[in-house]
């Protein structure tokens, strides 16, 4: 019996011949992935996402309502310039994000 004939793991355009098609918006969800550090989850850990549509909210509006938290009354609108900032309240860490529509998460340590 003659062994299987070798495949050539590479097809000609350069792609792996094993894996599907490339997605569209493959390297738009990488990227969004990848822009901000990692949260550290230690276990047993509760995670909670909670995703709040923000379009036409002003980054001050928001900043009034983070300010409400316990403890982060400092907060300024200025502080959430970056599309992305880390706040630690008394028993969880909250993660706000403003891609094309804001996201909150928070993770209890």
């Amino acid at each position: 019996m003659n062994p299987p004939e070798a495949v050539d793991p590479i097809d000609p355009a350069g792609r792996h011949a094993l894996l599907p098609a490339d997605d569209t918006l493959r390297e738009a969800l990488h990227n969004e992935v990848h822009a901000r550090p990692p949260a550290r989850i230690t276990l047993p850990a509760l995670v909670v996402h909670i995703a709040v549509l923000n379009d036409g909210v002003p980054r001050e509006a928001e900043a009034a309502h983070l300010r409400l938290l316990p403890g982060q009354q400092g907060l300024a609108g200025a502080d959430l310039q970056a599309n992305f900032l880390h706040l630690s309240l008394p028993r969880h860490i909250l993660k706000w994000e403003r891609p094309k529509a804001g996201r909150r998460g928070m993770e209890r340590p």
